[in-house]
């Protein structure tokens, strides 16, 4: 099977042109793209996680997910850029059935898209690969956010120190290995997503990497905070800095942040 990949996708029937030579069309292959073309996300548009495997980068197979089994190969890149200068790559992939006939046009961004924001294309790359958009990104919290600790009190990330216990939602009290901490442009991958207060039944504002997942029901399912973005509560602030922590422990655990049930990473290989 090769290497396992989880990424977030979106339709290319939901990014459509608002402006331009190719206005009223859907994303397409990036061979009909054309710079200063403008996309917009339809209303009501949701990335979803699919799982993904293969030998290589650019020739994978949805293993799970929306479109199970269906082969996916890179089609090329697109720059975007929004009136305020905030910039998005767009990797665009085009998805086959067994038998090599074209079924559907996904893309991946950067960063998340929120509905109703006008983008134009800036440069378009027809040889672009998929490879950056899988590797690792982890999940991290910014600092004031705050977890429960195993004696049920609550302590900001940036005051937690390895050794402490903290809560977790699958195993009891669990002990935090080691905190990285780092402070990033707020831009592509390292994107701050901020969830509004009673969203997901949390009291204060909850802000976290893009790529940190949460659980949002009973079943253990998760996804990644960027695919929240709506724009209105759940917002992708662009630009700036912002200071992230990590929690590392032993094995994947889920911690309760501002009371929402949200993923850690794993001490092993942590720096």
């Amino acid at each position: 099977m090769g290497q396992t990949y989880d990424i977030d996708v979106l339709d290319g029937a939901d990014f459509i042109a608002v402006a331009g030579v190719n206005e009223g069309d859907a994303l397409g292959a990036v061979a009909d793209l054309l710079p200063d073309d403008c996309y917009a996300l339809t209303l009501g548009a949701t990335a979803r996680s699919i799982g993904l495997a293969g030998t290589a980068p650019d020739h994978l197979q949805i293993i799970r997910g929306e479109g199970y089994g269906m082969r996916l190969r890179t089609s090329g890149a697109v720059t975007l850029m929004t009136s305020t200068n905030d910039l998005c790559e767009l990797i665009v992939l085009t998805g086959a059935d067994v038998a090599g006939t074209t079924r559907a046009t996904l893309f991946t961004a950067s960063s998340p898209l929120a509905a109703g924001v006008t983008w134009r294309i800036v440069a378009v790359n027809r040889t672009a690969s998929l490879a950056p958009f899988l590797t690792t990104r982890t999940p991290s919290f910014a600092a004031g956010t705050r977890v429960i600790m195993a004696t049920g009190r609550l302590c900001a990330v940036e005051n937690l120190r390895a050794g402490d216990r903290i809560l977790t939602r699958d195993s009891g009290p669990q002990t935090v290995r080691h905190i990285s901490h780092r402070v990033s442009p707020a831009t592509g991958r390292d994107t701050a997503v901020r969830i509004a207060p009673g969203v997901l039944n949390n009291p204060r504002p909850l802000t976290l990497s893009a790529a940190n997942r949460l659980v949002l029901n009973g079943g253990g399912e998760t996804v990644s905070a960027g695919t929240l973005v709506d724009g209105k509560t759940v917002t992708a602030h662009h630009g700036g800095y912002v200071e992230y922590l990590t929690l590392h422990f032993d094995d994947d655990e889920t911690v309760y942040a501002e009371g929402v049930s949200a993923a850690t990473y794993p001490c092993r290989g942590a720096a």
